[in-house]
């Protein structure tokens, strides 16, 4: 037991000394302007799915953004339109953006893990373009969700509960892509002390910025939107270092 104990104390601070010194943030930036990447494009394809649905009223949207851009009134107007007449082909191509990149965001993450583990050995390419897109844009999801979800369950279901449920969301998500985007097969032993290590980073890491937020929010509402916008970003450079961070306790 003193000798697992040991391991896993080395393990940890030669992670923390890696992210550090090995150039992390390199591969980190390159993952958030990918991960950016999947969620805008999909952002545009639900933005069009949404349009089918029977609730949705496009002279609502009209007024609206009329309101938001009283000079282009009528440019406005004319732009929606065309979008909405032909909300099919634009759904089509919105979706296979999204799958574009995330084969491009599968790829940058392979690329980042070979970097951080130190292994030659590459993916077929098949797999980059068939089996891993598909988790790719559930995990772009659930990313995006996270900083949100531990406040939603904490307003409905209390703080012990919302936090078991938080810690579980962000363990799930960090064990399916360690599981799935190593590159090569680890002992699942591994893979979950990697899981809890990014875990606990991401829980200390929301706290910090959610802190952050209110700040701004308390400042000046204006500095609220555009802080959050910028701490967004900063949020998903740091919490793809610290799953980089998580391979290498692996």
């Amino acid at each position: 037991i003193y000798l697992m104990k040991l391991k896993a104390l080395k393990a940890l601070f030669i992670a923390i000394y890696d992210t550090f010194t090995k150039g992390y943030t390199y591969h980190s930036s390159s993952l958030t302007y990918s991960f950016t990447m999947v969620l805008g494009s999909l952002f545009m394809f639900f933005s069009f799915l949404l349009s089918f649905l029977p609730f949705f009223d496009v002279n609502k949207v009209i007024n609206y953004l009329v309101n938001f851009f009283p000079g282009q009134a009528e440019k406005v107007i004319d732009e929606i339109l065309k979008i909405y007449q032909h909300r099919t082909s634009s759904s089509i191509i919105s979706l296979l953006i999204a799958y574009f990149f995330s084969v491009g965001f599968v790829k940058t993450l392979h690329q980042a893990f070979l970097y951080v583990l130190q292994e030659v050995k590459t993916e077929k390419e098949w797999a980059f373009w068939i089996k891993m897109p598909f988790f790719v844009i559930v995990f772009t999801i659930l990313m995006s969700l996270t900083p949100f979800l531990g406040l939603v369950l904490k307003l409905f279901m209390g703080n012990y509960t919302s936090y078991v449920l938080n810690f579980l969301t962000i363990w799930l998500i960090a064990f399916l892509t360690y599981f799935l985007f190593l590159p090569k097969k680890y002992k699942i032993e591994s893979i979950i002390l990697g899981s809890l290590f990014f875990t606990f980073g991401m829980l200390l890491l929301n706290r910090l910025f959610s802190l952050i937020l209110i700040k701004f929010i308390t400042l000046n509402p204006l500095y609220g939107f555009l802080g959050s916008l910028l701490l967004f970003f900063v949020w998903v450079n740091l919490s793809f270092t610290l799953l980089l961070s998580g391979a290498r306790f692996i």
